[in-house]
């Protein structure tokens, strides 16, 4: 008798209860190489993309801070600016000193493009991906993030129209507002393109093995604002594989000692 009522007045356990987390293992830095299906904005078939993503998260359980590369090439033909000055030796180099246009009083340029040459196909820029991974639930993971595009090419400055003042060389009359289309600045520079894109991509990671370090990585990419100036489209599909390394820092107090894990203690 007394044992029953021993036991009836035993109260149920009030320590919490640990709670379970997302399955994911803790890291220090995520790394991953992804394959990239990415949607093409040139007709031209000559011009190539690398489609390799180099992938680095510094952070745990997929959450932290997103590092990236990737090679990429001018996309042929960009538009850059708008009511840019054409000079009268850009109009003397495209229709020649004994044209009737020889002596030209003043001209402006209409909207502006960058033309890249077809010859030049080859990888000539690298992108820089900078942004923040959040995990939701599992493997399932949202982030945004901007590319900051680099791209070093020989290009040149086509208008597609040209307004001028010239004396005409027969004649001898002055004619205003002359209205030449489709003109080209025929002397192209090595120049050094920057651009940008704004992205939000979301994920998932399936992990393999016991401790889940290994995992394949899939991944869409949706760029919301493109400046970049590179022949990639706004969507891009990856899957790689990667890795996690390493275990966070963590410090505890225990009885007036700090603990640093990792084998340091300190009073």
């Amino acid at each position: 008798m007394f044992a029953s009522m021993h036991l009836l007045a035993q109260k149920e356990s009030t320590s919490p209860k640990e709670k379970k987390g997302n399955g994911l293992p803790e890291s220090f830095l995520n790394l991953d190489l992804n394959y990239a299906s990415i949607s093409n904005i040139s007709d031209y078939q000559d011009i190539t993309s690398s489609p390799f993503v180099l992938k680095a998260m510094i952070g745990s359980k997929n959450s932290g801070l997103i590092i990236g590369f990737q090679s990429c090439t001018f996309a042929y033909e960009q538009e850059l600016l708008s009511g840019v000055e054409v000079t009268q030796d850009d109009l003397r180099t495209y229709f020649g000193d004994n044209d009737d246009y020889f002596n030209i009083l003043q001209s402006a340029g209409g909207n502006s493009y960058l033309l890249g040459e077809t010859s030049e196909s080859k990888l000539n820029g690298i992108t820089m991906r900078l942004g923040y991974q959040q995990s939701i639930f599992k493997g399932l993971y949202a982030n945004i993030s901007a590319d900051l595009t680099r791209i070093k090419k020989r290009v040149s400055n086509v208008y597609n129209e040209v307004s001028c003042d010239y004396i005409s060389a027969l004649s001898g009359i002055q004619y205003y507002n002359l209205i030449i289309e489709d003109f080209y600045q025929l002397q192209p520079e090595d120049r050094t393109i920057l651009g940008w894109r704004l992205n939000t991509g979301i994920g998932y990671t399936f992990s393999f093995g016991k401790a889940k370090k290994i995992y394949l990585n899939t991944e869409m990419v949706y760029s919301v604002i493109n400046k970049s100036k590179t022949i990639e489209g706004n969507m891009s599909l990856m899957a790689g594989l990667g890795y996690r390394f390493g275990t966070p820092a963590k410090t505890t107090f225990d009885n007036g000692t700090k603990t640093l894990r990792g084998g340091r203690t300190m009073p």
